[in-house]
This record gives C-alpha cells, structure tokens and sequence, in this order.
C-alpha cells in the first residue's frame, strides 16, 4: 500500500505581491537602473542647452546675415538708414552753424598796470588783439550758402570772372560787419582797458591770470552788446608785452 504524499502549501496572492513589491526585482526582469535614468536625463539636458548656447553665439554672424541677405533690395538697410536718420539731420542742421565766426581787430593797447610793492615802480602793457564774434548765420562772411556754391559752381569754367566776383563780395560783408561793431568800439576798448589796469605784472605772467583777463574781457562786451544779435566767444592776443 502506497504512503500518502504531504499536501503541498500554497502561498497566498497577497503574500506573493508584496514580496515583489519590497524586494528587487526578479532575475532576468526588465526594470531600468535609476542611474542609468539620471544619465539619459543629463545627456538630453546637456544637447538642448548647447543647442541654446550656439545660437545665441552664432545667430548674430551667421544666422541674421543669412536672412537678411535673402530679403529684397533696400529692405536691409532700411533699419540702418533709420537709426542713422537722426545724425544724418543734426549734421545737416549743424553745418548751417557758424563755426568760427567774424574777427574785429582792435587798434593797439597801452596801459599802465596796478602798482606791484614787491617790483616797485611803474609797470605798463603793450598789447594788440582781436575778438571773435559769434554772428547770425546771413551776416556770416565765411559761411557759404547752398545758392553761392551753386552759383560759383556755375561761373567756375569761366577762369577769373568766377574767382574775381567772390572777393569783392567778401571784402563788403566784412565791412558792414565792422560798421556794425563800430558803434560798440569805443566802450569796448574802454572795458579793456580798464580790465588791464586792474591787473599787476606778476599776475599777467602767469597763464592764469591772462585766462582770467579774457574771462572778464568777454564777459563786458557780451554784456555791452547784448541785444545785437552778437556774441564774443575768444579774446585772441598777437602780440602781449609786459615791460616791468
């Protein structure tokens, strides 16, 4: 007679579920190593934010050339010609400035200068100058005008007739000028002088104080001329001789 087999035991599902749900997995199962999952992640990151870099580097010089060479003529330099609209339209109004201006020469200056205790005796100055004046852009002698371009442009192929007419216009701008700067002559030569008798020789050898003396020279005679339509911008010294 056959001895009777022991029943197998048999797990319970639930039992089995956990089981693979605490431990690793199974043998030969396809489940993906977390590391490896960081590794995927970091070369995607990596790609893409390289990808950024080079066009944020290279789209300037390769990338934006490219388009704008395929646009339509003109289209391209529209943005440049408007950026540069607004210094082409200064320059063109800041030609019709007078730059320079007008020169009235004054006779020349001798003065006796404020005693100096230190030096003793008398101290005087020889002096000969000029003032630069700042005139409306019509009464400018040396600003030529679109129309007298054109017109000695015109008159050019004719030798002498087109170089001979300019001078005499010239030489009669520059004597309604100095009309009408004679009426402020006298003042202007008395503000000088007294602005010279109120300097010591000492303080006239230094740089300083001639800076100082054009300072107060000019700042007279724009007060003088207020009104005119003039401005003295420079006192120019030729010569300037101080005899201690």
């Amino acid at each position: 007679m056959a001895r009777p087999t022991k029943p197998k035991t048999l797990k319970p599902k639930a039992v089995e579920a956990e089981a693979g749900a605490s431990g690793a997995p199974a043998a030969g199962g396809g489940g993906l190593d977390l590391k490896f999952l960081i590794l995927i992640v970091a070369i995607i990151l990596s790609s893409v934010l390289g990808s950024a870099a080079t066009l944020y580097f290279l789209g300037p010089m390769v990338i934006v050339p490219a388009v704008v060479s395929q646009l339509p003529a003109g289209e391209g330099h529209a943005q440049a010609e408007g950026e540069h609209g607004a210094e082409g339209e200064h320059g063109a109004a800041g030609a019709h400035q007078s730059v320079v201006g007008m020169n009235l020469d004054l006779d020349e200056f001798t003065a006796n200068l404020k005693p100096d205790p230190r030096v003793g005796g008398n101290q005087f100055i020889r002096t000969k100058l000029s003032l630069t004046v700042k005139v409306p852009e019509a009464e400018d002698c040396h600003h030529e005008t679109p129309e007298a371009g054109a017109a000695e442009g015109g008159h050019g192929g004719g030798g002498g007739h087109g170089g001979g007419g300019a001078a005499p216009a010239e030489d009669a701008c520059q004597t309604g000028f100095n009309k009408k700067m004679g009426r402020f002559v006298p003042t202007v030569r008395d503000i000088i002088n007294t602005a010279l008798m109120k300097r010591t020789a000492a303080n006239l050898g230094t740089i300083e104080g001639q800076e100082a003396l054009k300072d107060e020279i000019i700042q007279e005679i724009n007060v003088l001329i207020n009104g005119s339509g003039y401005q003295i911008t420079r006192v120019n010294f030729a010569d300037f001789i101080v005899q201690r």
